[in-house]
């Protein structure tokens, strides 16, 4: 009884073990093209039949691989807005700080005056005490010991203390008025502030989650790449051993091989 060769039975054991991690059902790939399906690999043992497999595949991963370039577009124009946000962030912060300053300018102005009001406001009370003591020693004395010069003397200062009030009224008025508009310019550079930092907020909020969405769509635009790069794998190995050699070369096989290692080792590093 002759013997069979070897390689009968290595082929058959080579498929199987080819086949043991791949899918035995269709499986189903969404790209921006539409809804695909991976050719069965079950049962498939024919060379044309493999290789049409094989093209049907690499059409898939040519659709996924463009994918994947205009999501990494789309990831690159997100980052530059992030770096551009930062760079706003920077210049509201440097015209926040500004506004503060001379914010704090007017409001330093406001309170020496005030300050200097009162000192004055002081200096006008003890005169006024002074001066009504004084007349009062002189309206105690009679008529005819009076000092005519006196007399004159403590009028003068009356009219004098008289003028120095107006003044300090004037001025008493145009404090309250600083008052307010300090104030107002307080209550202004608070909403400045507040507006900045919300606008800040809702634009790093949409290019979070514009970048977020971007890279929840590459992970599954990568996920679905590493499905399709292993049924070629398969494809591939089975034409292989069909043909007794190595399948044809595929720059679209290798591509999305080599963009799927990049991958995967970035998620690594």
């Amino acid at each position: 009884m002759s013997k069979l060769p070897l390689n009968h039975f290595v082929l058959p054991l080579a498929l199987a073990l080819a086949l043991a991690g791949s899918p035995v059902a269709a499986q189903q790939i969404t790209t921006s093209h539409g809804v695909r399906m991976l050719p069965r690999i079950q049962g498939v043992t024919e060379a044309p039949q493999l290789r049409q497999a094989l093209v049907s595949t690499e059409q898939i991963l040519d659709e996924l691989l463009q994918d994947i370039d205009a999501l990494d577009r789309s990831r690159s124009a997100t980052a530059g807005q992030g770096t551009a946000l930062t760079e706003t962030v920077k210049r509201t912060n440097l015209e926040l700080e500004r506004a503060k300053a001379a914010f704090d300018q007017a409001d330093q102005r406001y309170r020496d005056d005030l300050a200097a009001f009162g000192q004055r406001q002081a200096a006008q009370e003890a005169d006024v005490q002074a001066q009504i003591a004084q007349g009062a020693a002189l309206e105690a004395l009679p008529s005819a010991q009076r000092d005519i010069n006196e007399v004159l003397r403590i009028n003068e200062w009356a009219a004098k203390i008289g003028k120095e009030r107006e003044a300090l009224e004037a001025e008493r008025n145009r404090l309250l008025a600083d008052h307010d508009r300090v104030e107002t310019e307080r209550a202004a550079l608070a909403k400045q502030r507040a507006d900045a930092e919300a606008k800040l907020k809702n634009s790093r909020d949409g290019v979070v989650g514009q970048f977020g969405g971007i890279e929840d769509k590459r992970k599954i635009a990568y996920q679905q790449l590493r499905t399709t790069v292993h049924h070629a794998e398969v494809l591939r190995a089975q034409l292989s051993q069909v043909l007794a050699g190595k399948a044809p070369p595929s720059p679209v096989f290798d591509m999305a091989s080599a963009k799927l290692r990049a991958w995967e080792s970035s998620r690594h590093n």
